[in-house]
């Protein structure tokens, strides 16, 4: 019963860790750097990212395939893609993605963390326990300096 109080705060700061107060304003700077290095996967990736969070998955999803063609074995950038999927309403292909983005990158935590969060909305939440509980073997663990 624990853990189904802790999916929501999981993805919740999972979401946070990865905003940015002004997406717009990264939007620009990241506009700028795409024209001086215009194949960098990362930038895409970031743009992408806040395209999706701008509510615009269709656009995010153009973008974050140019990256992929760069770095198709990315596992953040196939989360990502997975993430659009659902942004676009792809709920089935969403979750095909997660599978397979478990099953090739077995320790990569975000991957379980999505993995989770799906499980968790779609009702499934034995399922979303057990991917939560390998989110947690798996996420970096905080430094006690911090």
């Amino acid at each position: 019963m624990r853990f189904l109080r802790i999916i929501p705060l999981v993805v919740l700061m999972f979401s946070a860790a990865i905003a940015h107060p002004d997406p717009s304003h990264s939007l620009e700077e990241i506009e700028k750097h795409l024209k001086e290095t215009p194949g960098d996967p990362q930038l895409l990736y970031q743009k992408a990212e806040i395209l999706l969070k701008g509510r615009r998955p269709d656009l995010a999803r153009a973008v974050a395939e140019g990256a992929l063609a760069i770095s198709p074995d990315d596992a953040a950038q196939l989360v990502l893609r997975a993430r659009i999927a659902v942004g676009l309403g792809q709920r089935e292909e969403a979750k095909r993605e997660a599978e397979e983005l478990v099953r090739r990158f077995p320790e990569f935590a975000p991957a379980r963390a999505f993995a989770a969060n799906l499980f968790y909305q779609s009702g499934k939440k034995d399922e979303a326990i057990k991917e939560l509980e390998r989110y947690i073997a798996f996420a970096p663990s905080p430094d006690p300096a911090d």
